[in-house]
């Protein structure tokens, strides 16, 4: 008697574990379902027009690696927004403009410290190559420090057309 009363309490110990394994696993699949049918079409959507195109930064890679060899630089790094492309191709040290990869810029990047972010980036990574670019010039805000244009010639450059509302100076993107 007492082993039939104990088969029957395991097996319905295991039909409401059944049950409230249905209770969490429908809702859940519904979740996981809906958002994989969401995150698709956002997918497909930015396949078919990236922000920046992972070709475009490969190239860049390619000449900014052709530039440094022709310089002379060794070991060289360069501080560049465009992480995808420039980790896989660059034969340079990447620092992280985005802060997705440097702690010290990705604590800064949504403050207003932009002078602390300069230091860092002009007083101790001291990248060979700088590569700005749209509003990455203007978050980086590089040439408002006396450092940048003493310490680095431009090797392409151009006035950003993003930064001329606001400001009272030129700030210029490029490599350098």
């Amino acid at each position: 008697c007492d082993a039939v009363r104990a088969n029957i309490l395991a097996e319905t110990s295991r039909v409401r574990r059944r049950l409230r394994a249905g209770a969490f696993g429908i809702p859940l699949a519904l979740v996981v379902v809906t958002s994989l049918f969401h995150f698709a079409q956002r997918s497909s959507i930015f396949a078919d027009s990236p922000t920046v195109p992972y070709e475009s930064i490969r190239q860049r890679a390619q000449l900014l690696n052709q530039a440094a060899r022709m310089l002379g630089l060794d070991a060289a790094s360069i501080l560049t927004p465009d992480l995808g492309g420039m980790l896989m191709d660059s034969e340079l040290h990447v620092i992280d403009l985005a802060g997705l990869t440097d702690s010290v810029i990705g604590q800064t990047y949504f403050t207003d410290d932009k002078t602390g972010r300069r230091d860092y980036i002009l007083g101790q990574t001291q990248p060979e190559l700088i590569h700005l670019h749209s509003t990455w010039t203007d978050n980086a805000s590089l040439e408002l420090d006396l450092r940048f244009r003493r310490d680095y010639e431009p090797i392409c450059e151009y006035p950003e057309r993003y930064m001329g509302d606001g400001h009272s100076i030129t700030l210029y993107s490029g490599v350098f």
